[in-house]
């Protein structure tokens, strides 16, 4: 993964989760959010991983 893609997708889902994290905290009754704030916090993760295994 190039550069500026990584760091685009990584932009991506760090705001993707921060809405999802303040909607999580606003209506913590709706499932909806606490299970998209996981998925984002995961993909983050993995994206993160992905790229230290590419480079080491």
């Amino acid at each position: 993964m190039k550069a500026k893609v990584y760091v685009v997708l990584v932009i991506i889902l760090v705001l993707n989760g921060l809405r999802y994290l303040e909607e999580y905290i606003t209506d913590t009754t709706n499932w909806y959010y606490g299970v998209m704030l996981a998925l984002n916090l995961l993909a983050i993760c993995l994206v993160v991983f992905s790229r230290k295994n590419q480079n080491p």
